[in-house]
């Protein structure tokens, strides 16, 4: 029973957590090396992992914004 419970919350964890966050994480790594065309994070895991993932997709909408006002500032 306590290897079922074990494996059963692993696996919950996973999927809930571990999975969204790596993604997360290699979308977060992707913008901030430059690459703006990066996915934008679709939901997934957990609600406040959800939560992370809407503000961070606000974040780099807002940086991608400001890069395209600068450059624009700097051709005119």
């Amino acid at each position: 029973m306590f290897v079922f419970l074990f494996v059963t919350v692993n696996f919950l964890l996973y999927t809930l957590v571990v999975s969204p966050v790596r993604r997360l994480r290699s979308i977060a790594d992707k913008v901030s090396l430059g690459e703006m065309d990066a996915p934008e994070f679709s939901g997934g895991g957990s609600e406040e992992i959800s939560s992370l993932g809407q503000s961070f997709n606000r974040m780099r909408r807002s940086v991608i914004e400001a890069l395209d006002m600068l450059n624009n500032q700097l051709t005119h």
